[in-house]
């Protein structure tokens, strides 16, 4: 697992991923010649699956790569949100992994296609 993360710089704020949160505020410090604030972090499982979603719900405020135009309330909402679709996602593949189980405990033929004279193997391909 990773932060996931919401880094204030002036009027812009950068969402991003980073393992060790205060290496980057360091460097961000660093390289930066306004005042940082963190706006958001949350340590998630599938953080860049998140950080993607994040920047899809923001994309209207983008002015590039990973920064965004926005209030930090805007950031925190997306993050709710992306979070949201992670625990919707996970849901379903918990779902259709179920129903994939029950299925194959109900089959009583191997899948694939049926086997025809000289084919030993019964692949399908």
């Amino acid at each position: 697992m990773a932060w996931v993360y919401g880094i204030q710089s002036g009027q812009f704020i950068k969402v991003g991923v980073a393992q060790d949160i205060r290496s980057r505020l360091f460097a961000f410090r660093l390289h930066n010649p306004h005042p940082i604030k963190v706006v958001m972090r949350r340590m998630v499982p599938e953080h860049y699956w998140v950080e993607k979603r994040m920047h899809q719900l923001l994309a209207q405020y983008s002015i590039g790569r990973e920064w965004f135009d926005c209030a930090a309330d805007l950031v925190r909402a997306a993050y709710e949100e992306a979070y949201k679709d992670l625990v919707a996602k996970r849901h379903q593949q918990a779902g259709w992994e179920k129903m994939s189980a029950e299925r194959a405990e109900g089959r009583s033929v191997p899948l694939g296609r049926p086997r025809k004279n000289g084919d030993r193997t019964g692949n399908t391909l």
